[in-house]
């Protein structure tokens, strides 16, 4: 019913921005100068001779999908909140005025009610649906006597079995030392630093970067990854090496450590790639 009420909401607006402005001259793509803005309806009339001879009747057109009608605002909305909203936008991005021919991004716009459509009637009411669906399968869930009894039976076993580590801890002042470096706040802190920053600028790699912006990248991956070596070889000096058994995420670390400098050896970027 939410989704309903958007798209009559929006359906109306769309008529009264849109209605009976989408229509074009069957020629415009040719390109005809004929009818190209501010031309329009007046002159789309005759035939348009090509290079080659051919003739092409000039036809004043709509779209298959508009909003001159109720019922096509709302079928065209449908389109649109399936995600095949580009031509539709497009169409709505190049308006002139009545009866006139389209010119590219005349009304960029236009764009903000399919985006604002999309973000409403697209984006937030699907997990609108989800959330409903997803919450009533909670309700339901759970509500029997057996499945409590079950419940309570696992949350116990998870919450009383036995925890050990298979592996001993080194017994030495420099292991200490490091276990107590890498469980403090501010190793914590930094590694967390350094991840985040190498992230992001990773996320500025594009194509036809120059060469200096290439050779920064390439630097800040090289320190990020002797960042990455230090705190794989502080963890094995503090835990040995049966610490990365007993925690996936040391192992995780020290399978990203191992990949890149099996990159560097190899001198092979795509796995230095994938280990980053």
């Amino acid at each position: 019913l939410f989704l309903l009420l958007t798209m009559w909401v929006f359906a109306l607006l769309g008529m009264g921005l849109f209605g009976g402005r989408f229509f074009y001259c069957s020629t415009q793509n040719v390109p005809d100068p004929i009818v190209a803005s501010p031309a329009g309806k007046m002159e789309c009339t005759g035939y348009l001779v090509r290079e080659d001879g051919v003739l092409i009747q000039r036809a004043w057109e709509n779209p298959p999908f508009h909003f001159d009608t109720f019922r096509d605002a709302m079928r065209t909305l449908f389109v649109v909140q399936t995600y095949k909203f580009l031509s539709t936008m497009q169409h709505a991005m190049d308006l002139t005025g009545h009866d006139q021919s389209p010119e590219q991004n005349a009304s960029v716009h236009h764009a903000l009610f399919f985006i604002m459509y999309l973000f409403i009637g697209g984006l937030f009411v699907m997990n609108l649906f989800v959330g409903f669906i997803v919450d009533g399968f909670n309700v339901q869930k759970g509500t029997s006597d057996a499945e409590i009894h079950y419940s309570r039976i696992t949350r116990q076993l998870e919450m009383r079995k036995p925890t050990y580590n298979r592996f001993s801890l080194p017994a030495n002042v420099l292991s200490e030392f490091c276990r107590n470096l890498i469980g403090s706040n501010t190793w914590q802190t930094i590694s967390s630093a350094c991840v985040a920053v190498n992230v992001l600028i990773n996320l500025t790699v594009h194509t036809g970067a120059s060469e200096e912006f290439e050779a920064m990248i390439d630097t800040q991956n090289n320190f990020f990854n002797y960042v990455l070596f230090m705190e794989v070889f502080v963890t094995l000096i503090g835990y040995g090496p049966g610490g990365f058994v007993d925690d996936k995420w040391k192992m995780f670390d020290a399978f990203v450590c191992f990949g890149s400098i099996a990159g560097m050896v190899i001198n092979s970027p795509s796995v230095t790639k994938i280990s980053k």
